[in-house]
């Protein structure tokens, strides 16, 4: 969304740095708080913890949202780049 840390906070009621300890996982939020950060967000908090999810099936899903939004050229160019990387 282009906020800053600085800018999420303000509208989560919470300081950078605690945004800071959210993103880098040295803190976790409450749930209250999650839900702040997910709304200021405009997403649901499901939404907001798959993307941050390290289960290789949040992962794939993650993927292929943004595959679905690359022309047929550039999936091919990340096909065969993911095809590399698997080696």
């Amino acid at each position: 969304m282009g906020l800053s840390q600085k800018e999420l906070a303000a509208l989560v009621g919470v300081d950078g740095e605690s945004i800071s300890r959210f993103e880098r996982g040295t803190v976790v939020p409450s749930l209250h708080r999650l839900e702040r950060v997910a709304t200021s967000l405009n997403m649901g908090v499901g939404d907001l913890l798959s993307i941050s999810s390290p289960l290789p099936e949040d992962q794939t899903q993650q993927l292929l949202q943004l595959m679905q939004k690359l022309s047929t050229r550039d999936r091919k160019i990340l096909m065969d780049l993911a095809a590399l990387l698997a080696k």
